[in-house]
């Protein structure tokens, strides 16, 4: 047997939810103590009282030890001790009612899922041959030669394959549960990734109009102050007017350099502002609700989605107007873009089938008269 299939295995097994197993087990049970008080010709010398003893003990052992092992998909050494008991009580049985072998419909399938193939195979094979070899050596019932040479070979050979099978079925069925585990798993980091990838994506991106704005800024500095250096001795006044106008522009960048992390709604207003002035189309921003602060995560990645689909719209040049909203709610933060034009509804399609991630839902929604409204949601959480 080889170490994987032994020992304790791991909470996602196909076992753990084991009530069918129990209404099969006590069907089985229920028609076997049925069949044994109702057997039409039933053995000498012997109450069928006496077999339900080691029944109910099998019974108990069932309920107590078997339905553990199931849960815990135990196999090795507890489950062949399990598995011997079980078939000594059921031998005690089949001693005393032959009819008790009935239970073996249940004994089969639990030997192959508790114990490990080899001791399964043994006392399925066993099982199935005492109660003839029994009856054939201890009472005057003869085994004719077609049952045991053609039924109980077919039964046996019958029960180790539906036995093996069943195995086999539960190992797949295991193996798609850690596969399905395994692709979660993925599913989860895959997001994570798509998250920092964001969030790194907006600090460059605010790395790079720092950058831009300090450049400005310092070139205006420069400039300023080259030309005031000649007049300072030929014109103080004019030399210190334009060493304040350069103090003044170099205070004005610095203000405008945004800060480690922006606010989502003013990013989104300036971007905004900016399409406008670009498009020369009415442009309107609204917010609604009320924003408090947002992860790093959620910024980065609205922010992103959001310039993003701003940054498309540039290029639709039927569009005759666009309107954005940003929503605050308590589990999302959404950014609706309504555009107004023909063929809203396939460019807004188009832009959603981009921006769509693991942390960003889209939807496009048609609306009436040639609208269409784009809706971005990434789920919120607060800081």
């Amino acid at each position: 047997m080889k170490a994987g299939m032994s020992g304790r295995r791991g909470a996602g097994s196909p076992l753990t939810a084991y009530p069918l197993l129990d209404w099969y087990f006590g069907v089985t049970f229920g028609a076997t103590l049925w069949a044994m008080f109702n057997h039409v010709a039933p053995d000498e010398g012997h109450s069928p009282l006496w077999a339900t003893l080691p029944l109910i003990a099998l019974a108990c052992c069932y309920l107590g030890l078997g339905r553990r092992l199931l849960r815990e998909d135990r196999q090795g050494a507890a489950g062949n001790g399990y598995l011997l008991l079980c078939c000594l009580l059921l031998a005690s049985a089949i001693s005393l009612w032959q009819t008790a072998d009935f239970l073996l419909f249940a004994l089969v399938p639990l030997a192959f899922l508790v114990a490990d193939r080899v001791p399964a195979i043994v006392a399925t094979v066993g099982m199935k041959l005492f109660a003839p070899l029994w009856f054939a050596t201890h009472t005057a019932k003869p085994v004719s030669a077609f049952e045991f040479f053609y039924y109980y070979p077919i039964t046996i050979l019958m029960a180790v394959l539906i036995g093996i099978w069943l195995r086999l079925m539960v190992r797949r069925s295991r193996e798609h549960i850690e596969l399905a585990a395994e692709l979660a798993r993925s599913r989860e980091r895959a997001a994570e990734l798509d998250a920092a990838l964001d969030t790194a994506a907006e600090q460059a991106y605010e790395a790079a109009e720092s950058h831009d704005t300090l450049a400005q800024g310092f070139a205006g500095v420069v400039t300023l102050t080259q030309a005031a250096g000649p007049e300072l001795r030929a014109d103080p006044e004019s030399a210190r007017s334009r060493l304040r106008l350069a103090a003044e522009t170099a205070r004005e960048r610095l203000a405008e350099v945004p800060a480690a992390r922006s606010d989502v709604d003013e990013a989104l207003r300036q971007a905004t502002e900016q399409l406008a002035a670009q498009l020369m189309i009415p442009v309107g921003y609204r917010s609604h609700g009320e924003q408090g602060r947002q992860s790093a995560v959620t910024e980065a990645v609205l922010l992103r989605a959001g310039r993003q689909a701003l940054a498309d719209l540039r290029w639709q040049p039927a569009a005759t107007g666009i309107q954005v909203d940003l929503r605050f709610a308590a589990t999302a933060v959404a950014l609706e873009i309504t555009q107004r034009g023909p063929d809203a509804v396939d460019q807004l399609t188009a832009t959603a089938e981009q921006l769509r991630s693991p942390l960003v839902t889209t939807t496009v929604l048609p609306g009436a008269e040639d609208t269409a409204t784009l809706r971005i949601e990434v789920p919120g959480c607060p800081e």
